[in-house]
């Protein structure tokens, strides 16, 4: 029987080992799923009886947490802090967070700079949302998310140009 880590911190709160050299992440797959002992599962059980358990609250989200972890595993962080981006962002640090969504496949060197450089972090994260979204609803088996996201952004308009900034000699 699994439990969450929130239902083992009750008997091991210094479940995580910091001098570890698994992630937290797969500390706490393994303490999730191998099987504890069974006076631990005795205590676990008791403890969580008699728990009155309120069902009126939203479970929004969850099932799209799930996707998520599917498609980017371990990659929560880097999702959240590509939503925070906004367009006064360097194209280079949402480059950098793309790489890093998408270091599980091979993509080109040079190619998130790129699309950093040509559409907003807004598009980006529309796009990624949209992803997502199609993923979800069963729209497309996505077998390589990088391409298939370069193929999104594509029908995107690119970033508009700013002209020259400088004002000409011309005085009125």
């Amino acid at each position: 029987m699994s439990y969450m880590i929130s239902e083992i911190e009750r008997l091991y709160p210094d479940w995580y080992n910091k001098d570890s050299a698994l992630p937290r992440h797969d500390q706490q797959w393994i303490w999730e799923n191998l099987p504890l002992p069974k006076e631990d599962q005795d205590k676990l059980r008791n403890t969580t009886s008699g728990v009155s358990v309120s069902l009126n609250g939203s479970v929004n989200g969850t099932y799209r947490f799930r996707v998520d972890s599917e498609l980017f595993p371990n990659k929560n962080g880097v999702i959240s802090q590509l939503k925070a981006c906004r367009s006064k962002d360097s194209p280079r640090d949402v480059s950098l967070l793309l790489e890093e969504l998408f270091s599980d496949w091979q993509s080109k060197e040079g190619h998130w700079l790129y699309v950093a450089q040509q559409w907003t972090p807004r598009s980006i994260n529309w796009v990624l949302v949209e992803l997502l979204k199609q993923h979800i609803r069963g729209e497309t088996t996505i077998k390589n998310p990088p391409a298939y996201f370069t193929l999104l952004i594509k029908s995107r308009r690119p970033r508009k140009r700013v002209s020259n900034p400088i004002k000409s000699e011309h005085q009125w």
